[in-house]
């Protein structure tokens, strides 16, 4: 008997293509998924109010996670053990993995000050701001502004002293550095790590027992945490990012040969071309 499967993937540069909201090259391997009614779990570093209506025309039965981990939401018409008594956000049920990000903001600024250099977080702008800054439209700037967990902030440009400097202070203060494409965040533990195993655990509930076999698709060192503890792991191609030389600390990880989305479908095809009993 073949265990159940379990698709825990990123969204940005992974399912979507790079800077973008296309997850069109994606969707022959996504339809795959749901004819073999897999779940396919995304953990992403948006925000709830910016995944939600995104997941729920794709993937409505599913839980998933938004800020880097730093909550899991389960629509309430999920039979899942262990989900019931959350608080509920609309349909979803809402279980918290981490701190708030209380704290956060303090922290770069203060660090910005001793070391006299400029690090701008998503709460330094307004809307409009932030929508210049990044290229995102005015309504999903908004959107992104919307953290609880998780606190983005553009990489500084720091002396390789300054940055070991900067990074054990964040160690030093507890707090969760994650490295995206785009831009840094920091947390109070927020882990895509953490999401998967809380929902893997769950779904054993779920299987009677049966541990699921998990797949975990992501693009860069954020995924990280995800990624090493998933049972069959790809990194997504990304363009200008050195792809094998994250995969070669990822025990087993096949790396796409095509980028983004497309990427994303083929590695899901070859999967099932790999392993036919599924």
């Amino acid at each position: 008997m073949m265990l159940p499967l379990l698709v825990f993937t990123d969204l940005d540069g992974t399912f979507l293509s790079e800077g973008g909201e296309d997850y069109q090259e994606a969707l022959p391997g996504f339809k795959l998924l749901r004819r073999k009614r897999i779940p396919v779990v995304f953990l992403t570093g948006r925000t709830f109010p910016e995944t939600e209506k995104f997941v729920r025309s794709l993937s409505p039965k599913s839980p998933f996670s938004v800020e880097n981990g730093g909550a899991l939401y389960f629509p309430q018409d999920l039979d899942l053990a262990g989900t019931d008594g959350l608080p509920l956000r609309g349909r979803y049920r809402k279980m918290v993995l981490s701190q708030g990000v209380e704290g956060c903001s303090e922290f770069l600024s203060e660090f910005s000050k001793e070391a006299g250099v400029e690090i701008f977080s998503f709460r330094d702008f307004s809307s409009q701001g932030l929508s210049e800054a990044t290229g995102l439209p005015l309504a999903k700037a908004a959107l992104a502004q919307e953290r609880e967990f998780d606190l983005p902030f553009f990489p500084p440009s720091l002396p390789e002293p300054l940055l070991k400097e900067f990074l054990a202070r964040v160690q030093r203060e507890g707090l969760t550095l994650h490295r995206g494409a785009r831009f840094w965040s920091l947390s109070r533990g927020c882990s895509k790590g953490l999401a998967l195993e809380t929902v893997r655990r769950l779904y054993i509930r779920k299987y009677d027992s049966m541990v699921p076999f998990t797949i975990a698709l992501g693009d860069g060192d954020d995924d990280f945490s995800f990624l090493q503890i998933a049972d069959y792991k790809v990194l997504i191609r990304r363009e200008g990012y050195d792809s094998e030389g994250l995969a070669s600390h990822l025990f087993g990880c096949r790396v796409s040969e095509s980028l983004g989305a497309k990427g994303w479908s083929e590695e899901v095809h070859r999967f099932f071309e790999l392993f036919k009993g599924w």
